[in-house]
């Protein structure tokens, strides 16, 4: 029986493992495909401003003003918006001459279980498509806890699979997913940026109305499966699967983005307000800052500590945040260098 959802497919040459693409929560198959038109929360987050280049501030055609608020606001330019742009995983895989399969789960911010069904189709439809070829799994963030959870439960149709790729991947959960961590902090730092804006409400009302939108789909199942004490984290089994090559990529930079107020005059000057999540730790008690939001400790949206599976073949720590991971250049070739060692080109 046909997959009820679309499946997209390269044919490569033939040559390496079957790679099978795993988006995580709240996006879909654009991360790999075309990163910077993906966004998150049903278009509430453009994710092209979470890779952003963070060394310099807004400038001439960066700036996007607002006309509700005097003055005007901006952050940090996006990465695309520079000569060198980001590259993702489906075009670098396709150029290379791999065969590549992902998709757009149905249900982006809904149960695991859900994902993992249509994985179980997908993985049926490469075995009708190309059986004699093992497959490699490339997951970022809850796409690994999908891959795990079919890997735990379908012995059969992981009889393929030759390596788990993980990047950023919260195998402990994150606290992030308690939304009531960052709710205080957040709404403290929106009143202290509009405030720079004098009594004009606009930037205010946007500002809360983001809030509202943000933390109504925190609210969603597939956020609550990924807190620690979820009864989803805890029943994930600790145990490698003999004959797949697990690889574990974690980021150690949590800064996203920053914020900066815009003043008018004979040429557009930015001034730094905030950046994020620095701005959001520094209102919180030392002993509360989750270890998601804190440099060295985290990648802005999953600790360190998260990423580790005790059976890894190999883990890689990088000096990037979650969104970024997916389209670095060092990320990429560590998960280049893994495909071409299985295909024997190393």
């Amino acid at each position: 029986m046909a997959p009820e959802f679309a499946i997209r497919i390269h044919e490569g040459s033939g040559k390496g493992p079957v790679v099978v693409l795993v988006h995580g929560l709240a996006v879909s198959e654009k991360i790999w495909i075309e990163p910077e038109n993906e966004t998150l929360f049903a278009g509430l987050l453009p994710f092209r401003r979470l890779v952003a280049d963070l060394s310099r501030p807004p400038a001439g055609e960066d700036i996007q003003t607002g006309n509700a608020f005097s003055g005007g606001f901006a952050f940090s330019p996006s990465r695309w918006d520079g000569e060198e742009k980001p590259a993702g995983f489906w075009g670098l895989l396709v150029a290379e001459g791999y065969t590549t399969v992902t998709w757009s789960q149905r249900e982006p911010k809904g149960p695991i279980a859900t994902a993992v069904e249509e994985l179980v189709q997908v993985m049926k439809l490469v075995d009708e498509r190309f059986p004699s070829r093992k497959v490699a799994l490339l997951c970022h963030s809850r796409g690994g806890l999908v891959a795990r959870r079919f890997l735990e439960t379908h012995p059969e149709e992981r009889a393929k699979i030759a390596a788990f790729i993980g990047m950023g991947v919260p195998h402990r959960g994150s606290r992030l997913a308690s939304f009531g961590i960052v709710l205080s902090p957040l709404m403290a730092l929106i009143r202290g940026v509009t405030e720079q804006f004098g009594k004009n409400g606009g930037l205010s009302v946007q500002a809360e109305d983001f809030v509202a939108r943000l933390k109504k789909g925190l609210q969603s199942e597939g956020f609550l499966e990924l807190i620690p004490e979820s009864s989803f984290i805890k029943s994930l089994r600790g145990e490698k699967i003999p004959g797949i090559r697990y690889i574990s990529i974690a980021g150690t930079t949590a800064r996203y983005i920053k914020g900066y107020l815009l003043r008018p005059g004979n040429e557009v000057s930015a001034r730094e307000l905030f950046t994020l999540p620095d701005s959001l730790v520094e209102k919180m008690p030392a002993a509360m800052a989750p270890d998601e939001m804190v440099d060295g400790k985290g990648d802005g949206q999953v600790s360190v500590e998260s990423t580790r599976l005790p059976w890894a073949d190999e883990e890689y720590l990088l000096p990037v945040n979650h969104a970024e991971m997916v389209v670095d250049k060092e990320v990429q070739r560590i998960v280049f260098e893994v495909l071409r060692e299985m295909k024997g080109e190393a």
